[in-house]
């Protein structure tokens, strides 16, 4: 028996797939709108990075809807909602929501 090493997606390859399909796919499963949550490249490389570990994207979209929930919770405990903030995701945000980093590089 053989066995065959299949490597899994890159980090700029994650990222890709995050920004086009995870997060506006979170962002709506959550009941948030695009302009109450912004995720940059920055913060979800450091999902990606001290988060998950895994070839595929799985991981990835479970943490990644965990911020989103994060953010929604506040939005729906918020009094006043035109006085609600676009939240830009922070890596306070990030630690806030997913723990303590589970590897570190």
């Amino acid at each position: 028996m053989e066995i065959i090493d299949i490597s899994g997606y890159s980090i700029e390859e994650k990222l890709q797939i995050a920004q086009k399909y995870l997060v506006p796919k979170q962002i709506v499963e959550n009941g948030l709108r695009p302009n109450i949550i912004r995720f940059k490249s920055k913060e979800i490389k450091q999902i990606i990075m001290d988060y998950t570990a895994e070839s595929g994207v799985r991981n990835l979209e479970r943490a990644i809807g965990s911020v989103c929930r994060t953010v929604a919770y506040e939005y729906a405990i918020c009094e006043d909602i035109s006085k609600f903030k676009p939240t830009i995701v922070s890596q306070d945000l990030v630690e806030e929501a997913l723990g303590n980093k589970k590897f570190d590089h």
